[in-house]
């Protein structure tokens, strides 16, 4: 709990950006810094949905490459929560955060208290390519 929000660091395209779950004061999620504007004032801004302390929580974000265009799609619980696209080239992570390796992945936390029980993850292959079983990388503590 806090009055700060859950960031997540995505690679996307050779920029970074960050998601925020729950800023200003836990009601707004969006991606940071898109054409400069913040997460709350942005095309991705959307109302943050109320989170229980102690609850554990599953977020889902795919992110989607082709060229300089980029989707972004977060579900959180398995529903529909989040959605952006857009040229990459518009995104931004500014100073602090903005000093992580653009190409890593991250997760963090402003001004809350979180605990993150598990991190999975893995590489899609791209849409016009089957997948394999040898395609991806996951993490599982």
């Amino acid at each position: 709990g806090g009055e700060g929000g859950v960031c997540v660091f995505l690679p996307i395209g050779y920029h970074q950006a960050m998601l925020v779950l729950g800023g200003s004061g836990g009601r707004v999620s969006g991606l940071q810094w898109i054409d400069g504007q913040a997460f709350q004032d942005n095309s991705s801004a959307v109302g943050a949905r109320s989170m229980e302390q102690g609850t554990p929580y599953t977020l889902g974000v795919k992110v989607a490459v082709e060229g300089t265009q980029a989707q972004v799609d977060v579900t959180l619980q398995g529903k529909p929560y989040l959605q952006w696209s857009g040229d990459w080239a518009r995104l931004d992570v500014q100073h602090p955060w903005g000093a992580l390796d653009p190409d890593a992945l991250g997760l963090g936390a402003s001004k809350s208290q979180v605990v993150f029980h598990s991190v999975a993850f893995r590489l899609l292959p791209p849409a016009d390519e089957p997948a394999s079983a040898g395609a991806g990388s996951g993490l599982d503590p």
